[in-house]
């Protein structure tokens, strides 16, 4: 009689020796590959496929990409929106036709301004796995098993990502006189936030570093039609 191996026990765990293609995905019926979560078919999240849930979609890494622009647009766009508000109230002036007129502190102070208001803006979708990047463009962050991610996670993944975005505004000068060792290492802040974004490129999950270290997924968000019979259940 020949001998047979077992099936693993976990269906993401790809058994030595399997050809890299090796499965059905439940959801579209296409061929997809082993030790995903993701089908590399459809995109679609495998563990809700297999358990019959309405199966959720990986988002697309350029799309993540733009989530994460999108948070860092909206708080330079708001400080700029703050930093002329101050000038109609009078806490600072502003010359435009003279640059070197313009004071840093006060680029700072409406820098910061501006964050607290995208993290109050946070506080509100944060319990439903989103930033404000995330909620304009459709998209929520879950865990890797599936289940939904707890607020106090998204607060360490995205808040504490969004609060060293804006590092460099926080120990500029003169709002702080910073030692040289702390500058140097907050230089680097921006190249290892761009090397974290670059790990979605290189896996079939779509995960950066930080989604490594949390182990979350992000999925897009879709709308569910309804038909008229359903509407007029209703």
């Amino acid at each position: 009689m020949g001998r047979f191996e077992p099936l693993p026990t976990d269906p993401y765990e790809q058994p030595p020796g399997a050809r890299r293609f090796g499965a059905i995905c439940a959801a579209c019926r296409g061929d997809t590959q082993l030790g995903t979560r993701f089908c590399t078919n459809c995109g679609g999240l495998r563990d809700d496929a297999e358990r019959g849930h309405t199966v959720r979609y990986a988002a697309s890494k350029w799309m993540r990409l733009f989530a994460r622009l999108a948070d860092l647009l909206l708080v330079a766009g708001m400080a700029i929106v703050v930093y002329f508000l101050l000038d109609a109230a009078g806490a600072i002036e502003i010359d435009l036709a003279d640059s070197s007129n313009l004071e840093l502190s006060d680029l700072n102070v409406s820098s910061l301004i501006a964050t607290g208001i995208w993290f109050l803006w946070f506080a509100v979708v944060a319990p439903r796995g989103q930033t404000p990047g995330k909620q304009l463009l459709r998209m929520r962050i879950i865990m890797a098993d599936g289940s939904d991610a707890p607020t106090s996670l998204n607060w360490m993944r995205e808040g504490l990502f969004q609060f060293f975005a804006v590092v460099p505004s926080l120990v500029a000068e003169p709002i702080m006189s910073p030692a040289e060792w702390l500058t140097a290492i907050v230089s680097l802040a921006p190249f290892v936030m761009l090397m974290d974004a670059a790990f979605i490129f290189a896996g079939s999950d779509k995960q950066t570093v930080h989604d490594r270290i949390f182990r979350t997924l992000v999925v897009r968000i879709q709308r569910v039609p309804q038909h008229s019979a359903e509407l007029r259940a209703l």
